[in-house]
């Protein structure tokens, strides 16, 4: 689990995460990071043909490594924090409501990774 003291944050502004893993597999997970993605979706539309064409590009701005969790055990890992860039450009979803398709949509992603580990025998 991922806690924020709140969902909207500026650029050039840091955000605080409280990460709590409760893992109650067999195996451990190795490898446990929290990132900050900035997806872009680009969508053409063909003048001609009831085409679309979308292309989504991830780029990763931050990691922070975490460590890992041993098999099942809950982890609550200390504060990290990650600093949103100040030149990054600002989420757009432009049209949404609109009948036109936006060209461009841009939005941010905060998400928790793991790798899984070697597995508890019992």
């Amino acid at each position: 689990m991922v806690s924020l003291p709140r969902t909207a944050f500026r650029l050039g502004e840091s955000l605080e995460a409280q990460v709590t893993v409760n893992n109650r597999t067999r195996k451990g997970l190795k490898d446990c990071a929290l990132q900050l993605s900035m997806k872009t979706q680009f969508e053409a539309m063909s003048r001609y043909e009831h085409v679309n064409e979308k292309k989504l590009y991830e780029h990763l701005i931050e990691m922070v490594l975490l460590g890992k969790v041993k098999a099942r055990h809950k982890e609550v890992f200390p504060k990290c924090t990650i600093r949103i860039p100040e030149e990054a450009p600002p989420t757009q979803n432009y049209n949404r409501d609109g009948g036109d398709t936006a060209i461009i949509a841009i939005h941010y992603v905060l998400k928790f990774t793991a790798l899984p580990g070697e597995r508890l025998e019992r």
